[in-house]
């Protein structure tokens, strides 16, 4: 049940990797495959394409007795390490046969609302690479107006805007937009 055509599945290979493709030429280990789908589905979706060698765009394929295998990295990492679980469309991998060798192919949607986390960090994908999230505290009055029972809440921001690592401070080098706000309470751990 392929979605795309040939011709589509090419035209994404040839443009290499950028924020919404990512070429492997072997299914990575689940932990690692579970942070590329969270940082793209914690952007604007996207898909992994497994069976391609990324620097030169060159389609090696994947054997017949790593498929099995191949598919069910992509499915552990959707669905045992990421959190919430990530539903990808369609929701199993899909295989195309391109110049007569296989090719994975898992398209994750963009965030619906929830934060998509692994291991704890939640990811983001900004051009060809994923970064972790870390949490700023918003300021939200004087500390002597909080009460214990108040919700606290984070933005979370990108590591590369922080001028100081230990303060957690925002510089300002990246657009507002790329804030995510959430209420400590409600994050699912």
């Amino acid at each position: 049940m392929a979605t795309l055509s040939e011709s589509a599945l090419k035209r994404l290979i040839q443009g290499g990797e950028t924020s919404t493709v990512e070429l492997k030429i072997a299914a990575p280990r689940p932990v690692d495959l579970a942070e590329r789908f969270c940082g793209m589905a914690n952007a604007q979706g996207g898909v992994v394409i497994i069976g391609i060698e990324d620097a030169e765009q060159n389609i090696v394929g994947v054997p017949d007795e790593r498929m099995a295998m191949t598919i069910d990295t992509i499915l552990r990492a959707a669905r045992q390490n990421m959190k919430p679980v990530l539903v990808l469309e369609p929701p199993e991998p899909e295989v195309y046969v391109i110049d007569g060798k296989q090719v994975v192919v898992a398209t994750v949607p963009p965030n619906r609302g929830a934060v998509y986390q692994s291991g704890g960090v939640f990811w983001v994908r900004r051009g060809t690479h994923t970064f972790p999230l870390r949490p700023y505290p918003k300021t939200c009055g004087p500390a002597s107006a909080m009460s214990d029972t108040a919700s606290i809440q984070y933005q979370f921001v990108e590591e590369s805007m922080f001028s100081n690592r230990d303060t957690y401070r925002y510089d300002g080098r990246l657009p507002i937009l790329a804030l995510l706000e959430i209420c400590w309470q409600g994050l699912p751990l």
